[in-house]
């Protein structure tokens, strides 16, 4: 049905464009082409008498030249009627808008009742005007995102209430037109209600006032946002089927919500605040007072007595032994006696016992 509708759109938009001179020599050239061809298909064959070939020919000419006008009249009619019809349409768009600037005016408006009629007038004017239906449902959506105060609050004068009442009427009243026009599309085998405006149309609800709100057993629009919306007194969602990604981030609950036996069809963000009054904080909780006990004196730390150092050791120590100096020379002399042989081995030693001596008193080393 939609694309039907853009199809209709399209062509609609090429009918009403501006005629190119290509088209208009096209049609010219088109209108000779016919006249010709009228005026060779008539064209006499060669006549015994001069006077008869030329009163044929005479003919031929002027069947083709009335041809070529017949052509040239219906081209001539094509472009009133398709001036005619782009006339039309013009005063048709201009009607649409000015209607739509007068309801959306309206909407500001401080009477109560004004508001009201011009939300039923921009119903109206969806119901007419197909193209329009996604504009005027985001005319709805912003009027609910306007700050609102209910006429719950205490403190408040006869004729604030009594404002305050109103505005809530009318509030509800959008909220039920959502409900008709947006929310009302095909779930659960259910054909779409017959005053459902499709699933081009965008229910952005993001910081919205939502009072009341009742969707059970609808279809929730796919394109739904109710990030940072507050929901005040009784929220149902009783039987509702969420098909599209539905956002709940932040959202505010002053009361009950209902989600019993709901269809949730793709991913639903849930993360809402704690329930609060629109625009309150929480009430922090006062601070302890310091105690002013005075604190008992501490005694004073006593040092701690360091143990004497332990003077250094005066013990002459032992002469290294010869072994312990020259550790390394026995394993170089096997080592290399292994490469060298035997004669280099016992070269080595007799080397090691004249290098290496003991101290005064000591002998050789065996």
């Amino acid at each position: 049905m939609a694309w039907l509708w853009w199809r209709r759109k399209d062509a609609s938009d090429r009918r009403h464009r501006p005629l190119s001179w290509r088209w208009i020599a096209f049609y010219a050239a088109m209108a000779l082409s016919i006249g010709g061809a009228v005026m060779w298909s008539l064209w006499p064959p060669p006549l015994k008498s001069l006077a008869e070939e030329i009163k044929a020919r005479a003919n031929a000419v002027q069947v083709g030249l009335v041809a070529v006008g017949a052509a040239g009249a219906a081209f001539t009619l094509w472009l009133a009627v398709r001036r005619q019809s782009t006339t039309e349409e013009d005063s048709r768009q201009q009607r649409m808008t000015e209607l739509y600037t007068a309801a959306v005016e309206q909407l500001g408006h401080d009477s109560a009742a004004v508001r009201l009629g011009a939300l039923y007038a921009l119903q109206r004017l969806g119901q007419t005007y197909p193209e329009q239906r996604r504009a005027i449902v985001n005319v709805w959506c912003a009027y609910l995102r306007m700050p609102f105060r209910g006429p719950a609050a205490d403190g408040l004068e006869e004729e604030e209430h009594e404002k305050r009442r109103q505005e809530l009427e009318v509030r509800l009243t959008v909220q039920r037109l959502l409900r008709e026009h947006a929310h009302s599309g095909p779930h659960n085998g259910k054909p779409a209600s017959p005053r459902f405006w499709g699933d081009e149309l965008d229910v952005d609800l993001t910081g919205a006032t939502l009072h009341q709100l009742d969707l059970s057993g609808c279809r929730i629009h796919p394109n739904t946002t109710f990030t940072k919306a507050t929901f005040t007194g009784k929220t149902s969602f009783l039987e509702a089927t969420f098909t599209g990604e539905t956002s709940f981030l932040e959202a505010t609950f002053t009361d009950r919500v209902l989600f019993n036996k709901a269809t949730f069809t793709s991913h639903v963000l849930l993360r809402p605040r704690s329930p609060a009054t629109p625009g309150s904080t929480r009430p922090r909780s006062p601070a302890k007072p310091r105690s002013t006990v005075p604190r008992s004196p501490t005694a004073p730390r006593s040092p701690r007595p360091r143990s004497p150092a332990t003077p250094r050791s005066t013990v002459p120590r032992s002469p290294a032994t010869p072994s312990s100096r020259v550790w390394w020379l026995p394993a170089l002399a096997s080592t290399f006696g292994r490469w060298g042989g035997s004669w280099c081995q016992r070269m080595m030693w007799t080397s090691l016992k004249v290098v290496i001596r003991t101290p005064p008193g000591g002998g050789w080393c065996s």
